[in-house]
């Protein structure tokens, strides 16, 4: 909401063929510049993390410097280039959450960058992470956590411009007025009242809220509210005056106004730390017991194998396969017996979400964080991919991570294909590597 306010009140934030566009639950579309995301995308995986598994960053630049990033890092220089030299006015910027995991970054290309962090209450962002992206709660809750983290590190510089969207259901005007001044827009009488069309919505209850925290407790967020309870307090004067606003902040770091958890929630609580610590050693065991032998198939249709290596951005498998859920997904493969020298061809069978009259969807290939292959499909039809890996991106001491990536995800319910609304970009069939001669 608060990117479509801001681009109606004449900031920049690219042309709109290359905004991500709308799906079925955003009607509005997300205002993302999709050059910037696909960018953030490969430099998380590039250190090793994804937008759903952020990666170690440390306060400093010199994790980005030019010689660590190479390509990589010139590639971010064209984009902020590109973005400025295509605005009609002297003010730019993007949305992607994922600039916040990057900050040190776009502050050394940027100086002078301000960061508008906009704030909801962590529960509410698990909530819609488990509708869009099928995370669980627990999992949102901590993906929420160490993002606004990464910005609270930024609070003290000036940079930080702090939005909460309480404050825009209360009193929008007021709350546009002070980040347009934070920000540099002078927006006219047109532009506000076209951002004020943008605000909708209502305010949630007092007993929502307190069912929210309770369920926060629940699930192990007493560190997420503390860390909102800093945020909070940083959103201005509008958002003070709200309800949310009011409430006292804990100084234990319970969520404000939230009674501490009695012994049913210190139990659940318990036990869902125990579900988590469940589920890592499982995936432990499983990547130790699953060594990938060249030249085996991996079949992603249900019942097949594929769920021993597959990992993060996909659904769970179906008879024709296994849909990838959103943009990008992964699979590792820990090689076994793998000769010195050795490279290797990748073929994939794979189906595009794609609807009659769509363009083409591209689909990228990345082996340990190198591109290896481009591909454009067409038809809404099986597919082969085929990539050559070589030798010197293959090793046996670490597991072979494959990136399918495309340039969009579409919900087949908003095309009309069925009622399914989940975001989907290709279908993976199988997968399989032989070795290769490389003369």
């Amino acid at each position: 909401m608060v990117a479509r306010v801001l681009s109606d009140a004449g900031l920049w934030l690219g042309p709109r063929e290359r905004l991500m566009p709308a799906q079925a639950d955003n009607a509005d579309g997300f205002y993302e510049n999709l050059d910037l995301v696909r960018l953030a995308d490969d430099i998380l995986d590039h250190l090793g993390g994804a937008w759903d598994c952020p990666p170690p960053i440390a306060a400093d630049a010199d994790q980005f410097s030019a010689e660590l990033l190479g390509p990589l890092g010139e590639r971010a220089e064209r984009c902020l280039a590109a973005l400025a030299d295509g605005a009609p006015g002297p003010l730019s910027g993007w949305k992607d959450p994922r600039a916040t995991l990057l900050l040190p970054l776009w502050h050394r290309l940027a100086p002078g960058l301000r960061v508008v962090a906009c704030l909801r209450e962590p529960l509410a962002v698990a909530s819609s992470l488990r509708r869009r992206n099928h995370v669980s709660l627990r999992h949102g809750v901590a993906l929420w956590k160490a993002y606004n983290a990464a910005l609270l590190r930024w609070a003290e510089t000036g940079s930080l411009v702090v939005t909460h969207y309480d404050a825009w259901l209360a009193q929008p005007q007021a709350e546009l007025r002070r980040v347009a001044e934070a920000l540099g827009l002078r927006p006219d009488e047109g532009r506000t009242e076209a951002a004020m069309q943008a605000v909708r919505g209502t305010a949630q209850s007092a007993a929502q809220v307190q069912q929210g925290c309770d369920a926060l407790w629940a699930l192990g967020g007493g560190e997420a509210m503390g860390t909102y309870d800093h945020l909070r307090a940083l959103a201005g004067p509008v958002y003070a005056a709200t309800p949310s606003g009011q409430r006292p902040a804990d100084p234990a770091g319970a969520a404000p106004g939230c009674a501490a958890p009695g012994a049913r929630d210190a139990q659940m609580l318990a036990l869902q730390r125990r579900v988590g610590e469940l589920g890592d050693e499982l995936a432990r065991l499983r990547a130790a017991a699953a060594p990938y032998r060249v030249g085996t198939p991996i079949d992603a249709r249900k019942g097949g194998n594929a769920p021993l290596y597959l990992r993060k951005g996909w659904a769970r498998p179906e008879e024709a396969g296994t849909w990838m859920l959103g943009t990008r997904a992964e699979l590792h493969l820990p090689l076994h017996a793998l000769a010195e020298g050795s490279a290797l061809e990748l073929q994939a069978r794979v189906r595009p979400m794609l609807a009659p009259g769509q363009p083409p969807l591209t689909v990228t290939l990345h082996a340990n964080g190198q591109l290896t292959g481009t591909w454009q499909l067409a038809e809404a039809r099986s597919a082969t991919l085929a990539s050559t890996l070589a030798a010197p991106l293959l090793t046996a001491e670490h597991p072979l991570r494959i990136a399918l990536g495309v340039d969009r995800a579409c919900a087949p319910s908003a095309v009309g294909l069925s009622r399914d609304q989940r975001p989907l970009g290709l279908l993976l069939g199988s997968l399989v590597l032989r070795a290769v001669k490389q003369g």
